[in-house]
């Protein structure tokens, strides 16, 4: 019998070995979406309930999510409504339960 009986674990690379041909590697930029202009993939089986649902969202919110500066420069939030302000504030101190003890002021 041998000293160590129990079960072999995989010897862990060196790490610079691993990270010594880091410089050599290169990135390719990939997109992600399709842009508006090209083809949409179609769905594959339209008789599927969950795609019929799904492109009918995307169709539904598309508008959300489309990158139009002239709607971005044409927003403006609605000014905010000039309220006179009440005798007595609607929250504060005076909602407080007393508690027994003196004022110290």
């Amino acid at each position: 019998m041998t000293a160590d009986s129990g079960p072999k674990q995989p010897e862990i690379p060196n790490m610079l070995d691993v990270l010594k041909d880091m410089g050599k590697v290169k990135l390719r930029s990939v997109k992600s979406r399709p842009e508006e202009g090209h083809a949409k993939s179609k769905p594959g089986d339209p008789t599927d309930a969950a795609s019929l649902i799904a492109e009918a969202l995307k169709r539904k919110f598309a508008h959300r999510y489309r990158s139009d500066s002239q709607s971005e420069s044409d927003f403006s939030l609605p000014a905010p409504e000039v309220k006179a302000h009440p005798e007595q504030p609607m929250f504060g101190q005076h909602m407080l339960k007393s508690t027994g003890k003196k004022k110290l002021y």
